[in-house]
C-alpha cells in the first residue's frame, strides 16, 4: 500500500510535468498540440468528456444514499463528493487548455447562443459545481435536512449536463460518426461505469489504509457484491448498445458512419479498439468479477483500474473517429479525400497527467482537512442534541 507521502509526491510531480506542457501550448500557441484546421478538436476535448463524466458518474453514487435511500453507500457519500468536485474542477482545466484561452469558458456563457449545445452544456456545469460545493458544505455540518433537499436537485442537473454534453456530439449533422440519437444515453451510462470505476479503487485502497477507522472499513467491506453487480449490469447494457451501434452502422451505410467504423474494424484505430475499449472496458472486468468471486475487493480495484484505462482510450478514439473521416460537404470537392491524421503530443499527455495528479491532490488535502467519516460526523451530532439520533438509517447513541 503506498503511504500518503508518497501519492502526494507522485501527484505533485504529475501537476508540475503538466504544468510545464499547459505553459508550452499557452507559449507557442495550439499548433504544439495535436489538431489541425481538418481536426480541430484535440485528445484534451477526450480527457474533459473522461474526467466529467467520472465526475457526474460519482454523483450517481453519492447520490445513492440521500436521494434513493440506499443506505448501503452512506459510508462512501462524503468522500464521493469530494472526488466527483476534484474530477469536475480538472474537467475545467482540461476545456480550458483546449479552448486556448480559459477566459473563453466565461465568454461562452457571457455571450450566450441558445440554440447551441455547447453553450447549455457548460451553463449545466457550471450550475453542478456551484450546487455541489453547497452539498459538500451541508455534508460536512452532518444538516441531512437540507442534504435531503439538494441531493436530487445535484443529481438531477448532472444528468441534465452529461446528456447535453452527449448532443454536443450527437448534433453534430456533418460527422457522421458522432451523429445519433442515443449517445446523450450512452454518455449517462458510461458516467455511471466510470464512477463505479473510480469508486471500486478508492474502497479497495481506503480498505488498506490507517486514516480511516476500522467501523468505517467494515461498512465498507459490505459494498463489493453490490458493487460487483451494478458494474456487470451496467457493462451488460453498455454491449447491448455497442452491439446495435454496429448493426446499424454496417448495414445503414450512412455517409461518414460506416467509414468510421472500418477505423476500428482494420483501420487505424483497430488495435486501441479491439484492445484498450473491448478488451479493457468490457472482457477484463467482465472475466475478474466472474472468476474472482472470492477476493471481489481485489477484482473490483483491477476491473475499475482496467475500466478507467479503457473509458480514456474510449474517449479519445470517440474524438479522433469523428475527425478522422473528411468531411464531404460538396460531393466530389478534393478536400474532401483521404483521411484526417491526427496525433497526441506531450503536452497533451503532460496536461491529462496534471488533471490525475490535481484529482489525487484535491483529494488528499480534502481528507487532510476535513471530517470525511460517517460515524465521527453523526457523533458529533448526538453530542450537540444531548439524545440519540436517527440519521440515513442508521442510529448513534452519545
Amino acid at each position: 500500500m503506498l503511504k500518503q507521502k508518497l501519492w502526494i509526491g507522485i501527484s505533485a510531480l504529475l501537476v508540475l510535468i503538466g504544468m510545464a506542457g499547459m505553459i508550452n501550448i499557452f507559449l507557442h500557441g495550439e499548433h504544439v498540440m495535436g489538431t489541425t484546421n481538418y481536426v480541430p478538436w484535440g485528445s484534451l476535448i477526450g480527457a474533459y468528456v473522461f474526467f466529467v463524466a467520472t465526475s457526474t458518474g460519482l454523483t450517481f453514487i453519492s447520490s445513492l444514499a440521500h436521494t434513493f435511500k440506499v443506505h448501503k453507500f452512506d459510508v462512501l457519500t462524503k468522500r464521493m463528493t469530494l472526488a466527483s468536485i476534484a474530477t469536475l474542477l480538472m474537467g475545467f482545466v482540461m476545456i480550458g487548455i483546449e479552448l486556448g484561452n480559459p477566459l473563453a469558458m466565461v465568454y461562452i456563457i457571457l455571450s450566450p447562443n441558445f440554440t447551441a449545445p455547447i453553450f447549455w452544456m457548460g451553463l449545466l456545469y457550471s450550475f453542478y459545481l456551484a450546487l455541489h460545493v453547497v452539498e459538500f458544505y451541508f455534508q460536512l455540518k452532518g444538516d441531512h435536512k437540507k442534504i435531503n433537499v439538494i441531493s436530487p436537485i445535484v443529481l438531477a442537473v448532472a444528468v441534465a449536463a452529461q446528456s447535453t454534453l452527449g448532443a454536443v456530439f450527437g448534433m453534430a449533422v456533418a460527422r457522421g460518426y458522432w451523429n445519433d440519437a442515443y449517445i446523450s444515453i450512452y454518455f449517462i451510462l458510461l458516467a455511471f461505469i466510470s464512477g463505479l470505476a473510480f469508486v471500486s479503487i478508492m474502497m479497495f485502497l481506503m480498505s488498506k489504509a490507517d486514516v480511516i477507522s476500522k467501523k468505517t472499513k467494515d461498512q465498507i467491506s459490505q459494498l463489493p457484491p453490490v458493487m460487483s453487480k451494478m458494474i456487470l449490469g451496467l457493462l451488460a447494457a453498455a454491449v447491448f448498445f455497442n452491439v446495435w451501434k454496429w448493426i446499424y452502422t454496417l448495414s445503414g451505410n450512412v455517409p461518414g458512419q460506416a467509414d468510421a467504423a472500418m477505423l476500428m474494424a482494420g483501420g487505424a484505430l483497430t488495435l486501441p479498439y479491439w484492445l484498450l475499449e473491448v478488451g479493457f472496458v468490457f472482457v477484463v472486468p467482465i472475466v475478474l468479477l466472474l472468476t474472482l468471486k472470492k477476493q471481489q475487493g481485489l477484482a473490483l480495484m483491477l476491473s475499475g483500474l482496467s475500466m478507467l484505462i479503457g473509458i480514456f482510450a474510449m474517449r479519445m478514439i470517440m474524438v479522433f473517429a469523428g475527425q478522422a473521416i473528411p468531411l464531404n460537404i460538396i460531393p466530389g470537392a478534393e478536400s474532401a479525400t483521404g483521411l484526417r491524421e491526427f496525433s497526441i503530443t506531450w503536452s497533451e499527455w503532460a496536461t491529462f497527467g496534471f488533471g490525475v495528479g490535481g484529482t489525487i491532490l484535491i483529494y488528499i488535502l480534502g481528507e487532510k482537512l476535513f471530517n470525511l467519516n460517517l460515524e465521527d460526523d453523526h457523533h458529533t451530532e448526538s453530542e450537540k442534541s444531548g439524545e440519540k439520533m436517527t440519521n440515513t438509517g442508521y442510529k448513534y447513541a452519545r
